[in-house]
């Protein structure tokens, strides 16, 4: 992860750009261009409901909502999919004119169907 981060701000400082790493909310969200939910739960929580209810608790406030969203009008609205919806992100955010989240599902499809026709004669 060093060298990731380290050709992150490498390439953010030869764009203008600033990139910075936080574990404050929204400290995060002043300035973003872009809002990257990525799932807090563990795999090892999937199908045990319960067990992950009691988890869950207490990272809700980590969820992006549309009053979130409100306070960068500008940013988009990213994730890798499958989402959890309502858990990781709100409906309104989810489906918003602010996400791009299909978008990229979108790009993925592509790039998997050039990999294939790649790799098979």
């Amino acid at each position: 992860p060093g060298k990731i981060v380290e050709a992150a701000q490498t390439n953010a400082k030869a764009s203008g750009r600033m990139f910075r790493i936080v574990d404050n909310q929204p400290e995060a969200f002043v300035g973003a261009q872009a809002i990257y939910a990525k799932s807090w739960g563990s795999i090892g929580y999937y199908g045990k409901w319960q067990e992950e209810t009691k988890v869950r608790t207490n990272y809700g406030v980590w969820k992006i909502d549309e009053g979130k969203m409100r306070a960068v009008p500008d940013a988009h609205f990213m994730h890798c999919l499958p989402i959890r919806r309502n858990v990781e992100a709100s409906d309104p955010v989810i489906d918003g004119r602010q996400s791009v989240v299909y978008d990229q599902a979108e790009n993925r499809l592509w790039v998997q169907m050039a990999l294939l026709e790649a790799v098979i004669p």
